[in-house]
């Protein structure tokens, strides 16, 4: 039996090392299956960086231009990025080629957010030679995780549990609210817990499924 809630919930979701095979480009795939794997990768990533360019001081004009030219030369170099968790994971090459990318655009005078600081500063703050992903990087990340465990339980569990969990937790509606909202027998202070309690549990076993695979570390 199958215990992995990614391959369980939403099985056209890549698990494991899948999507990171799957988005070399080595010719031992169909052109279909390979442009599939790069729409799957821009889906779960561009979020990620368009968020991250921002807090560093890209303004909104300039984010679809950037994080487009970041996903160019992830493509382009993705093949010589060799998945071992003892010298290199894919998170920190990942971050390393976007934060050269953010620092070269604010060095050659792109805009710089008004809400942020000078432009000398931010570049400062964001050229750390070390390698590994910053706390910045880290929390869009983790935030960007939740996210997409959310999409994937929303599209994929019982949908009586996803409407309840989203009026009782995500709007933050009282039981006695939401059992006034829905007008409905079958949805008592109980079923309300019930539903509670089960994506509250799917969330963390697929956030956990998430974080095993090599993308994600």
């Amino acid at each position: 039996m199958n215990n992995d809630p990614l391959s369980r919930c939403a099985p056209e979701l890549p698990t494991r090392a899948s999507l990171l095979a799957g988005i070399r480009g080595d010719g031992s795939k169909d052109a279909t299956a390979w442009e599939q794997s790069w729409v799957e990768f821009d889906l779960l990533y561009r979020p990620v960086l368009q968020r991250y360019a921002r807090s560093r001081g890209v303004p909104d004009r300039e984010l679809d231009d950037l994080c487009q030219d970041i996903l160019i030369a992830v493509r382009r170099a993705i093949d010589t990025f060799e998945y071992d968790r003892s010298r290199c994971r894919f998170q920190t090459w990942l971050f390393t080629v976007a934060r050269n990318h953010i620092v070269s655009h604010l060095r050659r005078g792109g805009p710089v957010s008004t809400e942020t600081e000078a432009p000398a500063t931010v570049i400062a703050q964001i050229a750390d030679p070390s390698p590994c992903p910053d706390q910045l990087w880290q929390s869009e990340f983790d935030k960007s995780l939740v996210r997409l465990a959310w999409e994937i339980i929303r599209k994929s569990a019982n949908p009586e549990y996803v409407r309840l969990y989203r009026k009782h937790v995500i709007e933050g509606a009282s039981v006695t609210e939401t059992v006034e909202y829905f007008r409905d027998p079958a949805v008592t202070p109980n079923r309300i817990y019930m539903a509670k309690h089960r994506v509250t549990e799917l969330l963390a076993e697929t956030i956990q499924s998430l974080r095993r695979n090599p993308l994600f570390l």
